[in-house]
C-alpha cells in the first residue's frame, strides 16, 4: 500500500455512525412524506413509505414520485433536520483522520447528502472540512451506487484509481462502484467478500492504516 496517496469516506454509516441518527433520518423522511400526502401515521402508511424507500433507494426519489423536485428533500433535510440532537465528536474517527493528515495523505469525503449538512455534520464530529476534498449530492447527477461520483473522485485525486482507498459501511453503496473504477477499497463495521480489507471499527482502522502506510 506505499502507492497510496488519497484516502476517501463515505459519510453516513462511516464517519458518523449513530443508530439513534439513522432511526431519526428515517422517521424526518416519513414525517416529509406524511406532511406532503397528507396521510395520517399508521402501521399501514409506515409500510408503504418502507415498500418506497425499498423501490427508490434514495429518499428524494420518493419525494420525485410525487412530483416534487429533486433538489425538495435535500434542501427540506438540510434546513429542518437537529444535528445537533445526534451527532458528536468522534474520537477515533478524528484519530484515523490525525494520521492521514501527519502522513501527507490527501483526504476526501463522497456523500449523496447536498453539502450544507455534509459540513455541518464533518463539524459536529470535531473535524474541518477544509482538510477534506467534498463531493456531495449537489455535484453528481446520480448518487451512490452510480459509479459517476466515484469516477469524480479518480478525476478530483489526477492520479491513477490504485492509488485511492475507498472506505465505506455498505457493499452495494461504496465498495462495489469504488471497485468497479479500480479503487483500492476497505470495509468498515462489517465483512464482505469484494472488499480489498475488512475492520470492525476505526480503532482497528487505525492499527491496520499504521502497519501498511
Amino acid at each position: 500500500m506505499n502507492t497510496i496517496t488519497h484516502i476517501w469516506f463515505d459519510l453516513e454509516g462511516t464517519l458518523l455512525k449513530n443508530p439513534t441518527y439513522d432511526a431519526a433520518v428515517e422517521d424526518f423522511a416519513y414525517q416529509l412524506y406524511l406532511q406532503e400526502t397528507g396521510k395520517k401515521r399508521a402501521a399501514e402508511t409506515k409500510k408503504e413509505f418502507d415498500l418506497l424507500l425499498k423501490q427508490h433507494v434514495r429518499k428524494s426519489l420518493i419525494f420525485v414520485a410525487l412530483g416534487k423536485s429533486k433538489k425538495f428533500y435535500a434542501e427540506a433535510f438540510a434546513t429542518q433536520f437537529p444535528f445537533q440532537n445526534y451527532v458528536s465528536v468522534d474520537k477515533d474517527v478524528q484519530a484515523v483522520i490525525s494520521f492521514l493528515k501527519d502522513k501527507k495523505i490527501g483526504l476526501g469525503v463522497y456523500t449523496s447528502l447536498p453539502r450544507d449538512p455534509l459540513v455541518k455534520i464533518l463539524g459536529l464530529l470535531g473535524l474541518h472540512s477544509s482538510d477534506f476534498t467534498l463531493l456531495s449530492g449537489d455535484d453528481v447527477t446520480k448518487g451512490k451506487p452510480d459509479p459517476e461520483g466515484f469516477e469524480k473522485i479518480v478525476q478530483l485525486c489526477s492520479v491513477p484509481a490504485a492509488h485511492i482507498i475507498f472506505v465505506g459501511d455498505s457493499e452495494q453503496k461504496d465498495i462495489i462502484p469504488a471497485k468497479s473504477v479500480g479503487m483500492k477499497t476497505i470495509l468498515v463495521r462489517g465483512s464482505c467478500a469484494v472488499a480489498d480489507y475488512c475492520v470492525a471499527d476505526f480503532k482497528e482502522l487505525l492499527s491496520f492504516l499504521q502497519k501498511h502506510l
